[in-house]
């Protein structure tokens, strides 16, 4: 039955109207009786043979369309992986950027003359196209261990860039400014991590994802940027109570 064609059909609705003529005539009576009285069943095994090649075809252009879908979601996939790279390296070079910028705002706080951010200091450029390749890197992957650390950081930079921006309006308090400033480099280094795990898997270089990302990195990542912060008490007490905290920081608990 899978191989019925549509001529096939139709030569056999032409042969039995031939039959049902030629066995209607006087010299085949039998012939003619035995399709008068089984023309019924013949035209329901006809339709049903009808109803099964239209069937055949809407489920092959069914199957067409949906191997035209899973190609086009392939390459989608393939493109968006292959310029994750470059995502990942625009981010990393944003929460630098934030790390050393956080160090020069604690200097200027901190020092002497006016400790106003205002004309004196400015937040990195915020890569805008980020969160919007980010996202779509989720839409057309599968692998649910690489979106949730997708979706973390894309979480984590949009926090960073509000936090950033914020600083002008938060530095009438000094003290607070000075508190928040560790945390928001903390954040930054959060990013770091969260790159540096997804990059092996963007270059094609192992397909194994972290589960958990450890506590220590994040620290060591700053003080590598910001020779200055080991000095400051108030990043090193918030270092202290973040290192104190037994479970990695990601994925949190609540």
């Amino acid at each position: 039955m899978g191989n019925i064609q549509p001529a096939y059909i139709v030569s056999a609705c032409l042969t039995l109207i031939a039959l049902t003529v030629f066995g209607s005539a006087s010299h085949s009576p039998l012939l003619g009786n035995w399709l008068h009285n089984w023309q019924t069943l013949i035209g329901s095994v006809l339709a049903l043979i009808g109803a099964y090649w239209t069937v055949r075809k809407i489920s092959q252009q069914i199957e067409h369309s949906e191997r035209v879908e899973e190609r086009r979601v392939r390459r989608a996939y393939e493109a968006r992986l292959a310029t994750l790279p470059l995502v990942l390296s625009e981010t990393t070079d944003y929460a630098e950027n934030a790390v050393r910028a956080l160090s020069e705002a604690r200097r200027i706080l901190k020092g002497g003359g006016a400790r106003s951010l205002t004309g004196q200091w400015s937040p990195p450029l915020f890569p805008n196209d980020v969160p919007r390749e980010l996202g779509a890197f989720i839409e057309v992957c599968d692998n649910e261990d690489a979106n949730a650390l997708v979706a973390e950081l894309l979480r984590q930079i949009q926090i960073l860039d509000a936090r950033m921006r914020s600083l002008f309006d938060e530095e009438e308090i000094i003290v607070s400014v000075l508190v928040n400033l560790t945390e928001y480099q903390l954040q930054a280094s959060k990013v770091l991590q969260l790159c540096g795990a997804l990059f092996p898997f963007a270059r094609g270089e192992s397909a194994e994802i972290p589960k958990s990302l450890s506590r220590l990195p994040v620290i060591e990542a700053i003080t590598f940027i910001d020779d200055d912060a080991e000095e400051d008490p108030d990043f090193c007490a918030r270092r202290n109570n973040f290192l104190a905290v037994e479970r990695p920081w990601w994925p949190s608990r609540q």
